[in-house]
């Protein structure tokens, strides 16, 4: 499976953020920042809902319209996958059948509005809601083992690549500790589809401009 790639990420994210920003006020607090974040995706298929889990990377760029409102994109790309194997028996050709599931996050857009609310001078709390597009690597391969000799007696492999737009929303807390760096973490559900789920756990680092 292909991820987005850095060049490109960096690339996009720029782009992305050229609008924003001119759209905002001069004085407008502007922030940028990345996040890692483990992946807790689920994805149904014939042998239901199975969960998975992954990792992967997003770039932040946003500019306060005022002291508790913020517009923000995103862009990041996955850095791992997952598979979840399934074994089964069919008695009537004595085989057994080996299923293997597998996911990745391949790439993440999204735009979103951010409500910030100020703790003290260092400590920041916020919720955002927004949209989400996230591209989906998946793969499919299944073994039939002929019980008696023990050898494979067929196979099958299959690759798909699907996109899920979808409504997002999170929580998040920003601690100051340098200047104008601040250390980033967030729970965020970017899409809760019935086929197709993705909730992230996130730590990242922001810096202001």
């Amino acid at each position: 499976m292909s991820a987005l790639r850095p060049g490109r990420f960096l690339i996009t994210l720029f782009i992305l953020m050229a609008g924003m920003n001119s759209a905002v006020a001069n004085d407008a607090n502007n922030y940028s920042g990345l996040q890692y974040f483990a992946v807790d995706s689920n994805s149904t298929n014939q042998e239901g809902e199975q969960g998975f889990k992954t990792s992967a990377v997003v770039g932040r760029m946003g500019s306060f319209i005022n002291n508790y409102l913020a517009l923000e994109a995103r862009v990041g790309f996955g850095l791992s996958d997952d598979k979840v194997t399934i074994s089964g028996f069919d008695a009537a050709l004595e085989h057994a059948i080996i299923n293997q599931y597998g996911i990745e996050i391949e790439n993440i857009f999204g735009f979103y509005l951010l409500g910030n609310m100020p703790v003290s001078n260092y400590l920041n709390v916020y919720g955002l809601v927004g949209v989400s597009s996230v591209g989906v690597g998946t793969t499919f391969d299944q073994s039939k083992i002929h019980l008696a000799s023990g050898s494979e007696v067929g196979s099958l492999n299959e690759t798909d690549n699907l996109t899920k737009n979808g409504l997002s929303y999170g929580l998040g807390t920003s601690f100051k500790f340098a200047g104008k760096a601040s250390l980033n973490l967030e729970y965020m559900n970017y899409l809760d589809k019935s086929d197709f789920g993705l909730n992230t756990f996130s730590v990242g680092i922001l810096f202001n401009f």
